[in-house]
Protein backbone atom coordinates (compact mmCIF):
# COMPACT_ATOMS: atom_id res chain seq x y z
CA UNK A 1 0.00 0.00 0.00
CA UNK A 2 0.93 3.64 -0.56
CA UNK A 3 2.56 5.72 2.48
CA UNK A 4 -0.58 7.39 3.37
CA UNK A 5 -2.35 6.63 6.57
CA UNK A 6 -5.88 5.95 6.72
CA UNK A 7 -8.87 4.21 8.48
CA UNK A 8 -10.67 1.63 6.33
CA UNK A 9 -13.25 -0.42 6.70
CA UNK A 10 -12.90 -4.09 6.69
CA UNK A 11 -14.76 -4.54 3.47
CA UNK A 12 -12.74 -1.43 1.77
CA UNK A 13 -9.27 -2.74 3.06
CA UNK A 14 -9.93 -6.28 1.67
CA UNK A 15 -10.96 -5.03 -1.74
CA UNK A 16 -7.98 -2.66 -1.61
CA UNK A 17 -5.61 -5.95 -0.75
CA UNK A 18 -6.79 -7.97 -3.52
CA UNK A 19 -6.23 -5.08 -5.65
CA UNK A 20 -2.94 -4.80 -4.92
CA UNK A 21 -2.49 -8.49 -4.99
CA UNK A 22 -3.74 -8.86 -8.12
CA UNK A 23 -1.31 -6.05 -9.54
CA UNK A 24 1.39 -7.99 -8.20
CA UNK A 25 0.39 -11.13 -9.91
CA UNK A 26 -0.19 -9.31 -13.11
CA UNK A 27 3.59 -8.18 -12.62
CA UNK A 28 5.03 -11.61 -11.69
CA UNK A 29 3.19 -13.50 -14.79
CA UNK A 30 3.86 -10.74 -17.18
CA UNK A 31 7.52 -10.45 -17.01
CA UNK A 32 7.68 -14.43 -17.26
CA UNK A 33 5.49 -13.38 -20.17
CA UNK A 34 7.42 -10.47 -21.58
CA UNK A 35 10.84 -12.24 -21.17
CA UNK A 36 10.20 -16.11 -22.42
CA UNK A 37 8.42 -14.39 -25.73
CA UNK A 38 11.87 -12.40 -26.04
CA UNK A 39 14.18 -14.98 -25.43
CA UNK A 40 12.65 -17.35 -27.51
CA UNK A 41 12.70 -14.64 -30.30
CA UNK A 42 16.29 -14.43 -29.54
CA UNK A 43 17.37 -17.88 -29.16
CA UNK A 44 15.93 -18.39 -32.70
CA UNK A 45 18.00 -15.71 -33.96
CA UNK A 46 21.14 -17.41 -32.35
CA UNK A 47 20.52 -20.88 -33.70
CA UNK A 48 19.56 -19.31 -37.31
CA UNK A 49 23.21 -17.36 -37.12
CA UNK A 50 25.38 -20.25 -35.38
CA UNK A 51 25.87 -21.50 -38.96
CA UNK A 52 27.91 -17.66 -40.09
CA UNK A 53 29.06 -16.15 -36.81
CA UNK A 54 29.52 -19.89 -35.29
CA UNK A 55 28.64 -21.40 -31.39
CA UNK A 56 29.57 -17.80 -30.41
CA UNK A 57 26.41 -16.93 -31.12
CA UNK A 58 24.75 -19.03 -28.47
CA UNK A 59 25.48 -16.39 -25.91
CA UNK A 60 22.93 -14.37 -27.12
CA UNK A 61 20.17 -16.01 -25.43
CA UNK A 62 21.15 -15.37 -22.27
CA UNK A 63 22.19 -11.76 -23.15
CA UNK A 64 18.44 -11.37 -25.02
CA UNK A 65 16.83 -12.91 -21.46
CA UNK A 66 18.66 -10.36 -19.08
CA UNK A 67 17.81 -7.31 -21.27
CA UNK A 68 14.10 -8.25 -21.93
CA UNK A 69 14.27 -8.75 -17.30
CA UNK A 70 15.93 -5.42 -17.45
CA UNK A 71 13.65 -3.53 -19.73
CA UNK A 72 10.26 -4.79 -18.40
CA UNK A 73 11.22 -3.51 -14.73
CA UNK A 74 13.47 -0.28 -16.21
CA UNK A 75 10.63 0.51 -18.92
CA UNK A 76 7.88 2.04 -16.75
CA UNK A 77 10.19 4.63 -14.20
CA UNK A 78 12.29 5.73 -17.13
CA UNK A 79 9.10 6.35 -19.55
CA UNK A 80 7.26 8.19 -16.89
CA UNK A 81 10.49 10.56 -16.67
CA UNK A 82 10.31 11.23 -20.32
CA UNK A 83 6.86 12.41 -20.41
CA UNK A 84 7.25 14.50 -17.36
CA UNK A 85 10.30 15.61 -18.89
CA UNK A 86 8.29 17.20 -22.28
CA UNK A 87 4.74 17.77 -20.37
CA UNK A 88 5.25 21.64 -20.94
CA UNK A 89 6.04 21.00 -24.67
CA UNK A 90 3.07 21.37 -25.52
CA UNK A 91 3.06 24.08 -28.79
CA UNK A 92 4.66 21.09 -30.75
CA UNK A 93 1.86 18.80 -30.33
CA UNK A 94 1.39 15.37 -29.87
CA UNK A 95 2.54 14.93 -33.49
CA UNK A 96 6.30 15.56 -32.97
CA UNK A 97 5.91 14.09 -30.05
CA UNK A 98 6.01 10.72 -31.42
CA UNK A 99 8.26 11.86 -34.41
CA UNK A 100 11.07 12.62 -31.50
CA UNK A 101 9.99 9.89 -29.25
CA UNK A 102 10.22 7.12 -32.45
CA UNK A 103 12.92 8.61 -34.43
CA UNK A 104 15.72 10.26 -32.03
CA UNK A 105 15.17 9.31 -28.23
CA UNK A 106 13.68 5.64 -28.59
CA UNK A 107 16.90 3.74 -28.59
CA UNK A 108 18.24 6.16 -25.73
CA UNK A 109 15.64 5.12 -23.67
CA UNK A 110 15.63 1.40 -24.28
CA UNK A 111 18.83 1.42 -23.13
CA UNK A 112 18.47 3.96 -19.86
CA UNK A 113 15.11 1.17 -19.69
CA UNK A 114 17.28 -1.82 -19.75
CA UNK A 115 19.95 -0.05 -17.08
CA UNK A 116 17.48 1.24 -14.65
CA UNK A 117 15.96 -2.52 -14.63
CA UNK A 118 19.43 -4.35 -13.97
CA UNK A 119 19.65 -2.44 -10.62
CA UNK A 120 15.95 -2.34 -9.87
CA UNK A 121 14.75 -5.34 -11.68
CA UNK A 122 14.59 -8.40 -8.87
CA UNK A 123 14.14 -6.24 -5.96
CA UNK A 124 10.60 -5.34 -7.62
CA UNK A 125 10.36 -9.19 -8.67
CA UNK A 126 10.99 -10.24 -4.81
CA UNK A 127 8.57 -6.78 -3.66
CA UNK A 128 5.86 -8.49 -5.95
CA UNK A 129 5.76 -12.30 -4.89
CA UNK A 130 5.93 -11.13 -1.06
CA UNK A 131 3.16 -8.87 -1.88
CA UNK A 132 1.80 -11.67 -3.06
CA UNK A 133 2.22 -14.17 -0.14
CA UNK A 134 1.81 -11.35 2.54
CA UNK A 135 -1.77 -10.07 0.60
CA UNK A 136 -2.85 -14.24 0.65
CA UNK A 137 -2.55 -14.27 4.05
CA UNK A 138 -3.76 -10.88 5.19
CA UNK A 139 -7.21 -11.95 2.97
CA UNK A 140 -7.18 -14.61 4.86
CA UNK A 141 -7.34 -13.31 7.94
CA UNK A 142 -9.69 -10.31 7.20
CA UNK A 143 -12.16 -12.90 6.11
CA UNK A 144 -11.75 -15.36 9.42
CA UNK A 145 -12.56 -12.49 10.84
CA UNK A 146 -15.54 -11.42 9.01
CA UNK A 147 -16.89 -14.64 9.14
CA UNK A 148 -16.70 -14.58 13.19
CA UNK A 149 -17.84 -11.12 13.48
CA UNK A 150 -20.86 -13.02 11.84
CA UNK A 151 -22.93 -11.16 8.73
CA UNK A 152 -24.77 -8.21 10.68
CA UNK A 153 -21.34 -6.99 11.64
CA UNK A 154 -19.57 -6.99 8.60
CA UNK A 155 -21.44 -3.44 7.30
CA UNK A 156 -20.82 -2.08 10.43
CA UNK A 157 -24.00 -2.48 12.07
CA UNK A 158 -25.63 -4.97 14.38
CA UNK A 159 -28.63 -7.07 13.72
Amino acid sequence: MSGAEATLCPSCYGGALRNEVAHARRSVSGVWLFTGILTVIGAIAAFSAVGQSGAGALLLIPLVFAASWCLFWGWSPVWNGFRRLFAGWGCFGSWFFVLIVTVLVAEILVGIAILTGAFTGIQKYNQARRTIANGNQLLAELQGTLMAQGPGMQSGRTA
